[in-house]
This record gives structure tokens, C-alpha cells and sequence, in this order.
């Protein structure tokens, strides 16, 4: 799962992990963020998070940056959403996630 934000390939994965490094979520918790991607006219996509539980965007992004990840890679959207979609499997349900995603 990647987007293509200013011509850039941001992998999804490696921001939700470094997402659930600066809020101290345990990843084994199941899925309670997840990183999405919507159509952007500036710069093709913009990442959007959905999260689960409450958070406080500004400073997410305030940790984010000081962990030293791109400001490109760091989600300018959120939403607050009832749960994660996953599969029967367990894994994320990615059709899921873009869908909620892209609704206003």
C-alpha cells in the first residue's frame, strides 16, 4: 500500500508504524488507526488517517516530525471513526478504509 503524494511513493505501513510509535499503541491490540489516501489536486493524493480511538492531530504531527519522518509522509487529514474495517482474516480491509477515506 503506497500513494503518490508529489510524485514521492509514501508506503502506508511504515507510517501507521511510526503513528502507533508516537501514540505507544501496541500493534497487537488490533487495529484501532489506519492510513488511507484520497484524491488531492495539489500533489495527486493526500494521506488521510482514520482512527478508532481519540486523538489529538497536532500533536501527532508535533511527534511525527520530531521522530524525523518527511513532513510529506505526515497525514494532514483524520477522521474519527466507529472501527478499523477489517477482513474475516484479520487483515485491513483496504476498499474499506479508501471508502471511508474519500466520504466528506
Amino acid at each position: 500500500r503506497f500513494s503518490k503524494i508529489g510524485g514521492e511513493m509514501v508506503p502506508h505501513g511504515t507510517v501507521e508504524e511510526a503513528i502507533l510509535s508516537a501514540l505507544e499503541i501496541n500493534p497487537g491490540e488490533g487495529p484501532v488507526i489506519a492510513i488511507a489516501s484520497r484524491e488531492d489536486s495539489a500533489k495527486g493524493e493526500a494521506l488521510v488517517l482514520l482512527t478508532s480511538i481519540e486523538i489529538d492531530l497536532a500533536n501527532l504531527r508535533s511527534k511525527l516530525s520530531d521522530a524525523g519522518l518527511a513532513n510529506l509522509w505526515i497525514p494532514k487529514a483524520h477522521k474519527k471513526v466507529d472501527s478499523i474495517p477489517t477482513l474475516a482474516t484479520g487483515k485491513l480491509d483496504l476498499k474499506g478504509i479508501k471508502d471511508l477515506a474519500c466520504k466528506d
